[in-house]
């Protein structure tokens, strides 16, 4: 290991008697080295630790009243998060489904035969149609009614012969399977105290469009692989590319996957059952089956609606005269408003639950669908699959990720996108550690894939109900874990009774209030060019998909960003020095890249030779163009070769030494710049002088050298004197009225004229 430097400031927190012995620190290798001159103290690794692990700093503070807090915080987000966690797994594509081979869980069926009973079988009739590689078998299960869901087989008859089937669990339990881990791993790593990690509408419909078609070993691949591709952004510190997706392209985003989500709960709404592979084609399929509606799931997903809409307004009642302050009771009476009007979901979720329960135990039959069997225990803990089989073809970790295309940078990146938006609006005017937040996100998906956990990220909805319930730390994480974990090993029984329009209710009420219309008048008036990525990334999300019109949109943003490199505006002026010498100031603005190079060239000279007319010098203003590359030195090589085969000076003013040091290492040796207009001043001086002599031809070139030795002026510091024709200010080609900015003058005794 590198011997460490000494470090002059020495760390008070040492003692002395260590600070000041030869005891050498175990990170340097140099006997000579000793506490005192190492820069990996205690104190520093401490700082730096407790900065990466915030828990370390919070932790030691903790008391009583920061418990109570942290416990009425957590329980209330997990009231609220159960519903929301079983909703989304089935917005996911995680919920029963073994309509068909290429959705079983597993592989390994052996002398199985798996049947889709679901939960009951008086939904077919007295018959269960059972898809068995390429061939439909019909198994009759004779008068008796099975429910499937209450026993682990069911005994049906194939010709003469008896199989088991076997009921599999791809059940809505991957929605609380990944409700728990991030709220685990974010209290000892997250930075901010309201942010609860879970499943999100955004995230299941992504998710979605990689598990149609296939089986959940995918959603939990894609888990895995978005945690790996965080976790390296965190250490590249790259989360400079969210700053790639702006606002317009953010509002576009959301509001179609908003509109895309709520569309597609209208099958769960309706009682009706089809897969779907998109927003057209769901509307498409919901357009053919509208004559299937059942009138029961129909009408209690439009009470539910309602009775939702109208609990979130609850919170809004205000007991008492507005002017007066409330009394005790008229406090406790909005407290516990706000709490019915908090746990809306999980209210309405068991209210429906419970009547459910009630038809299903009298004689009169189901009105509605439930949501089925849900396997009761703890998750496994296991490595995420990293192969898997679907019919008959198996698919290996190269073919997965395959498969997964462009999400597995997509996902994580939507989801870093959301979790920091959601710790700037809750970080009450502290600085955000973007770094941290994909740390801890990158973490909470790869933990989580170990227990079959979809991509998960920061929940609005539950970060505001976390904050609005005093939550005073992370901790309050902790007790939404153990209340799911708890959900998991007790109540899963009868999460069967949970009716799938409730669901579907419980998703449109979460995700209609993210549409975000109200930003259209505001961007009208603001910029309307940022309509143009806006409604490109909603039309193209709801038509192609929403990985592809978010790309798009981004692609917009860039090419609107990347348009003013490639066609600066150039300003320009006749302007006249002190002596009484004529020239054209030419002012780009902006830097000097690649795709700026052709049209400056062309546009610099055609100033030249119009308003020119082919001898004036041409003064190229440097002060805004900050930076160049090798392709703009060829360029304006280029350029002052033009200039000097028609016997037109051309000079550069004040370019900044980044500027300088690029045209120097591109070998331009015609490049001449000046820094002041004292210098200015002589070097058009000398260019008249020149001609009243007269110059041949073969040595105009040589022209700009002119006496470039090194020429002392008579400037005194800052006092230079200008008495010409020039504005004290250069002007934009469209908008004259726009800030002005003063030439610089030399503030030095000598000036020099430079040539590369």
């Amino acid at each position: 290991m590198d011997r460490c430097v000494p470090d002059v400031a020495l760390t008070t927190q040492i003692p002395a008697a260590v600070r000041d012995s030869d005891y050498r620190p175990w990170c340097c290798s140099d006997p000579g080295t000793t506490m005192s001159s190492c820069r990996w103290r205690p104190g520093t690794l401490r700082k730096a630790v407790r900065r990466n692990i915030p828990i370390l700093t919070w932790l030691p503070k903790y008391n009583l009243d920061t418990f109570v807090s942290d416990l009425i915080a957590g329980v209330t987000v997990g009231l609220t998060v159960m519903p929301q966690g079983l909703a989304y797994a089935t917005l996911a594509g995680l919920e029963p489904q073994v309509c068909g081979v290429q959705r079983l869980y597993s592989a390994a069926w052996g002398n199985k035969v798996v049947v889709p009973l679901g939960a009951t079988t008086a939904a077919w009739g007295n018959k269960v149609v059972a898809p068995l590689g390429a061939t439909t078998l019909q198994i009759r299960l004779g008068q008796q009614r099975y429910r499937a869901a209450w026993g682990n087989e069911a005994i049906a008859l194939l010709g003469q012969q008896r199989y088991i089937a076997a009921f599999p669990s791809l059940l809505t339990k991957y929605g609380l399977y990944s409700a728990f881990m991030g709220c685990f791993v974010y209290l000892i790593l997250g930075s901010c105290k309201d942010i609860t990690i879970g499943p999100t509408a955004l995230m299941a419909l992504m998710t979605y469009q990689q598990v149609v078609g296939r089986n959940p070993d995918f959603a939990v691949l894609l888990c895995f692989l978005s945690g790996c591709v965080q976790l390296l952004m965190s250490v590249l510190h790259l989360g400079v590319l969210v700053d790639f997706i702006s606002i317009p392209v953010t509002v576009g985003f959301t509001s179609a996957t908003s509109v895309i989500i709520a569309v597609s709960q209208l099958k769960g709404l309706l009682g009706l059952s089809f897969t779907s592979s998109g927003f057209v084609d769901n509307v498409k399929k919901v357009y053919q089956q509208i004559g299937e509606t059942r009138l029961g799931d129909t009408v209690l997903g439009g009470v539910c609606i309602v009775i939702l809409l109208l609990l979130r307004k609850l919170k809004d009642v205000k007991l008492g005269p507005k002017d007066d302050k409330p009394s005790e009771r008229q406090r406790v009476l909005m407290k516990i408003l706000w709490l019915v009007s908090t746990s809306r979901n999980a209210l309405v979720v068991i209210v429906c639950s419970v009547l459910a329960f009630t038809f299903h135990t009298s004689e009169k039959g189901l009105p509605f669908l439930l949501t089925g069997n849900v396997r009761s225990g703890l998750p496994p803990f296991g490595l995420p699959p990293f192969s898997t089989v679907i019919g008959n073809q198996s698919y290996s970790f190269v073919d997965m990720c395959s498969e997964l295309g462009s999400s597995i940078v997509l996902v994580p990146i939507i989801a870093v996108l959301g979790n920091v938006a959601i710790a700037k609006a809750f970080a009450s005017g502290h600085s955000v550690n973007a770094t941290q937040e994909l740390l801890t996100l990158g973490l909470c998906n790869i933990l989580g894939s170990f227990v079959s956990s979809m991509p998960v990220t920061g929940s609005f909805s539950r970060s505001a109900v976390n904050h609005a319930s005093g939550v005073k730390t992370p901790l309050g994480g902790l007790y939404t874990g153990v209340l799911i974990l708890l959900a998991l090993s007790l109540l899963t029984p009868y999460f069967y009774f949970i009716p799938k329009a409730s669901l579907a209710a419980v998703i449109i009420c979460a995700v209609i209030f993210m549409i975000e219309y109200e930003v259209v008048q505001p961007m009208w008036k603001s910029s309307r060019k940022d309509l143009i990525p806006t409604f490109a990334t909603f039309l193209l999300c709801l038509m192609i998909g929403v990985e592809y019109g978010i790309l798009v949109g981004v692609g917009i943003n860039i090419v609107f960003l990347l348009y003013p490199s490639a066609r600066p505006t150039i300003h320009v002026e006749r302007k006249t020095t002190h002596s009484g010498k004529e020239y054209l100031m030419v002012t780009p603005g902006n830097s000097l890249y690649f795709p700026a190079v052709d049209f400056i060239r062309t546009n610099v000279g055609r100033v030249g030779v119009k308003q020119g007319s082919s001898q004036l010098p041409v003064i190229v203003d440097c002060r805004f163009i900050l930076g160049a590359d090798f392709t703009a030195a060829k360029g304006i090589a280029a350029l002052i070769d033009d200039f000097h085969k028609r016997k037109q000076p051309i000079y550069f003013y004040n370019p900044s030494p980044e500027v300088v040091s690029v045209f120097k290492g591109a070998n331009l040796e015609e490049f001449v710049h000046i820094r002041s207009e004292e210098e200015l001043d002589f070097i058009l001086q000398a260019h008249v002088e020149m001609l009243q002599e007269g110059c041949p031809d073969e040595n105009y070139s040589m022209l700009p050298a002119l006496e470039l030795k090194e020429i002392t002026t008579s400037v005194a510091n800052g006092t230079g004197h200008y008495s010409g024709q020039r504005p004290d200010t250069v002007g934009s080609p469209v908008d004259d009225d726009y800030t002005r900015t003063p030439l610089l003058k030399s503030s030095a005794p000598r000036a020099e004229i430079r040539k590369i």
